[in-house]
């Protein structure tokens, strides 16, 4: 009896190393093909690839991993220094099961987050800015102590999205009805500039087919801003 325990033991374990190895063989697999697609898009476009580039905008995604652009993809629209990316931070994930004694047992492992990136230069820089959707406690936090020195005087964009900048008195020249329409909407996701470089962000992975759909709300944009600099 022992010995056969012994031996189904060793068996499960070299099921267990067998699915993991054609686990991580499928995934190469997938990262192979995804990345044969980015620079068959790229090739068609003229646009190019590049294989963790070194970038200072990295600092300013969730995590600011500074290390974790896999992939960018540079070109131009209309002109414009474009370039889409993926970005991977790893965090601590804290998971809790019942300890069957009316308690609970937590473990923590590492948690891969992939966030697709978008970047295009302005026609000049702006103050640092960041605008961000609310979570509950920044909405908590307004209601209690007031919309802040940056706020539009737009209550349902002042409700919804925060603004945080190194100059509030320059909100009303670049934050412009168009803009905060285009919040609102739901056109523009999370975004920051610092300097001339505008960024925006959103979790998932770097699609080739979806190249086009990232690109449109940062060059969207960037149009505004430049627009609204100009007056």
């Amino acid at each position: 009896m022992g010995m056969s325990m012994v031996i189904g033991a060793g068996v499960f374990c070299v099921l267990v190393v067998l699915l993991v190895t054609l686990a991580s063989i499928a995934v190469g697999r997938r990262n192979r093909r995804r990345a044969d697609r980015l620079r068959g898009w790229a090739r068609e476009n003229g646009w190019t690839v590049t294989p963790h580039p070194e970038v200072n905008w990295a600092a300013r995604l969730p995590g600011g991993n500074r290390d974790g652009i896999a992939v960018a993809v540079s070109g131009r629209v209309r002109g414009r220094p474009v370039s889409v990316a993926e970005y991977l931070v790893t965090d601590a994930q804290v998971t809790s099961v019942p300890d069957g004694m009316g308690g609970t047992t937590s473990s923590t492992a590492p948690a891969d987050h992939f966030y697709a990136v978008a970047v295009a230069v302005l026609a000049q820089p702006l103050p640092s800015i960041s605008v961000e959707p609310r979570g509950p406690m920044s909405r908590m936090a307004r209601a209690v102590i007031g919309p802040g020195e940056s706020a539009t005087g737009n209550p349902a964009f002042d409700r919804a999205f925060r603004i945080r900048t190194s100059d509030p008195g320059a909100v009303p020249r670049w934050c412009t009805p168009q803009v905060m329409e285009a919040h609102l909407r739901g056109q523009i996701p999370a975004w920051s500039v610092h300097g001339a470089e505008l960024l925006i962000y959103e979790p998932g992975r770097l699609d080739p087919a979806a190249i086009p759909a990232r690109i449109a709300p940062v060059t969207y944009l960037a149009d505004l801003l430049d627009q609204s600099a100009a007056r």
